[in-house]
């Protein structure tokens, strides 16, 4: 083992010393006034650690900058308050110094690689008389190759191609090839989608709301803030869905918080005139106070897949919603999650916003914020949209089929129920393909679980079939988390949904087209 020695002074007198073995290790001694005793200061060099801190170039194999790591005893004596560590590239000569304060141990950074150094350290009292230089040790950092970070999306797959409202589910794998942990993670998912950045390596499901073609990037960073250079990239495709404006000749205002009833009543914001706008109450400041919201009863129920909203088009921006939630219900009373959320620009253009398609027959619009800061709302036009959805093929009372705006789509559904088919396995419809899937049930560990066969189509070139599963079809969700491929050969597909079927809730599982 090699170490540093240094003698520690006393309060009035620099030491004397004489080297001695103990315990067949050299040691020093000195005299201390205090105590009239000679004792030394062990500096003893427990380690040298190399580490890389900087690299050129990408993957590059040689970096030009390494760091040492020197450790040493703690000296004895009680009148020692620091230590500092002297070193140079010459015997001898220590134009560097590094102040350890009360630590004994101390990194050496930017030290070139290949290059020998030379450490001596020495231990300063409470008076400040420093003691002569321990035995000198020597150094050649050699560092490892230097290799960014690197991380992988493993969900989803590949390009994936869905219509505004849909959600992607997104998981990812990083490594440091250096060791150079704890890694950060930064996913990306483009500028204009409107998801905010995460930081957790598995996100998990995002909703796409905006129709677009989004790069999302996983970017993974090191403890020595080295990120990865080429990011693992993914192409998420948002199709406009299929949809069309739901009539508003039935439409009736329901609730409104605060409305200027003379010029800017709330009926204004659906009355088909973008001329006109509802505007909340300003001519008594007192009364207006944020959130404000509006709600409105369509007359009968639809499939709500996305909304427009059209602030005032006369020249002023005061009122202009900028925060936003939209909620979709059946009774006007539960109103549940909201369906979409956001924050509008501030531009004046209309607002299109589509989300998961729910049914309901209220709609309420709540504005958190306004764009300017101030605490009005105005809507001079807002309209929803409806999906447009092919007709359902026939199915028997416990298994549902739908046609969701998706290009030929087979979906089941099953409860645990003793009624569902006659022998107690679920039955299944199918739109498309030919051959109709078979769903059955399989119990591992005591639960069921849904497990859906088919024949494989014929894929056309640029044509990807992925199956998806969903507690309500309302959200869907794909990959390894979802679902377990049981078999996949020339012929056959089978495929599990790894949510257990409970016996109060339905499960739903179907084969979605996609592009490449």
């Amino acid at each position: 083992m090699q170490r540093l020695t240094s003698q520690a002074p006393s309060q009035s007198e620099a030491p004397t010393s004489k080297s001695e073995v103990l315990n067949g290790r050299p040691r020093t001694s000195g005299h201390l006034s205090r105590s009239g005793q000679l004792a030394g200061l062990q500096c003893v060099l427990r380690r040298i650690t190399f580490g890389l801190l900087a690299a050129i170039g990408l993957f590059s194999q040689v970096a030009t900058a390494a760091s040492v790591q020197l450790a040493w005893d703690r000296n004895p004596e009680s009148n020692v308050v620091s230590y500092e560590l002297n070193y140079g590239t010459v015997s001898g000569i220590y134009p560097n110094t590094v102040d350890a304060g009360n630590n004994t141990t101390a990194t050496i950074t930017n030290l070139e690689q290949g290059t020998t150094y030379y450490f001596v350290v020495v231990a300063r009292n409470r008076a400040g008389q420093i003691s002569p230089k321990s035995a000198e040790v020597t150094s050649q950092p050699i560092g490892r190759a230097s290799i960014a970070p690197s991380g992988t999306i493993t969900s989803p797959e590949d390009t994936v191609t869905i219509e505004a409202g849909e959600r992607v589910t997104f998981n990812g794998e990083a490594n440091d090839p250096n060791g150079n942990t704890p890694l950060t993670y930064k996913w990306d998912f483009g500028s204009e989608s409107g998801i905010p950045e995460s930081t957790a390596r598995n996100p998990g499901n995002r909703r796409f709301n905006e129709p677009g073609t989004y790069n999302v990037t996983f970017t993974v960073t090191n403890s020595l803030g080295t990120s990865d250079p080429t990011p693992a990239r993914k192409t998420i495709i948002v199709r406009k869905p299929a949809s069309e404006m739901v009539s508003r000749k039935r439409w009736k205002l329901k609730f409104v918080d605060s409305q200027e009833a003379t010029g800017y009543a709330a009926t204004n914001a659906f009355d088909g005139n973008p001329g006109t706008f509802w505007h909340t109450e300003f001519k008594d400041s007192a009364l207006v106070k944020g959130p404000h919201e509006i709600q409105i009863d369509m007359g009968k129920a639809s499939e709500v897949s996305g909304f427009k909203y059209l602030s005032r088009q006369d020249g002023y921006t005061i009122g202009d919603i900028g925060k936003y939630q939209f909620y979709v219900s059946m009774d006007g009373k539960k109103w549940g999650k909201a369906v979409a959320s956001g924050t509008f620009d501030s531009s004046t253009a209309e607002k299109l916003v589509y989300f998961t398609p729910k049914r309901g027959r209220y709609l309420r619009l709540r504005s958190i914020s306004e764009v300017n800061g101030y605490t009005d709302t105005n809507i001079a036009e807002l309209e929803v949209l409806k999906s447009i959805k092919a007709k359902p093929a026939a199915s028997s009372a416990t298994a549902v089929s739908h046609a969701i705006t998706t290009a030929s789509p087979a979906i089941v559904s099953s409860t645990n129920s003793a009624a569902a088919g006659s022998n107690g396995i679920p039955t299944a419809s199918s739109v498309s393909p030919a051959t109709p899937p078979t769903l059955t049930t399989e119990v591992i560990d005591g639960r069921k679980y849904l497990s859906l066969t088919l024949s494989k189509p014929i894929v056309s070139d640029g044509v990807k079939r992925t199956v998806q599963v969903s507690p309500d079809l309302m959200d869907w969700f794909s990959g390894e988390k979802h679902t377990t491929v049981v078999i996949d050969n020339e012929t056959i597909l089978k495929v599990r949904d790894n949510t257990p079927v409970t016996p109060d809730k339905k499960r739903f599982i179907r084969l979605k087209e996609t592009s490449r």
